[in-house]
Order: structure tokens, then C-alpha cells, then sequence
């Protein structure tokens, strides 16, 4: 069992870890795309066989003081 500061025991069986950030050390090419309004995708390509994957860059904007960060998610 896992136990999470402030909450109940979880089962590892059921626990999944929703921080995912992609491995930049054998990185080819990164391509930014704007797939939607407003919606920014990354291709990443790495130097192996390994298949690109296509990674959401989400902009949050900080409302306290309107400063911005970034996040990427798996898609």
C-alpha cells in the first residue's frame, strides 16, 4: 500500500503517477505545431528507432500575478 501525505492508503495496483515528462537525452528534432486555436503540440523525434511521440504543450497562466509556465502532456 501507498500512502499519500493527508489521504487514505492507495493500492499500487491502482495508483497511476499523472507527471509524465518526455526523455530529452537522444532527442533528434522537436516540432511545434499549432493544432488547434490556442492549442500548441511537440512531435518529438528521438536518434534511435524509437517512434516519435506527440506531446500537448498546455500554457498556464498564473492569475495572482499573470505570469505564465508550461506543461507537457503525453497525448
Amino acid at each position: 500500500m501507498v500512502c499519500l501525505p493527508h489521504h487514505q492508503p492507495i493500492s499500487p495496483l491502482i495508483w497511476t503517477n499523472d507527471s509524465q515528462v518526455p526523455v530529452l537525452d537522444d532527442v533528434r528534432d522537436i516540432t511545434l505545431v499549432e493544432a488547434h486555436k490556442h492549442e500548441l503540440v511537440a512531435l518529438i523525434s528521438y536518434e534511435d528507432m524509437a517512434p516519435p511521440q506527440l506531446w500537448k504543450l498546455e500554457i498556464l497562466k498564473d492569475r495572482e500575478n499573470g505570469r505564465e509556465s508550461s506543461r507537457l502532456a503525453l497525448r
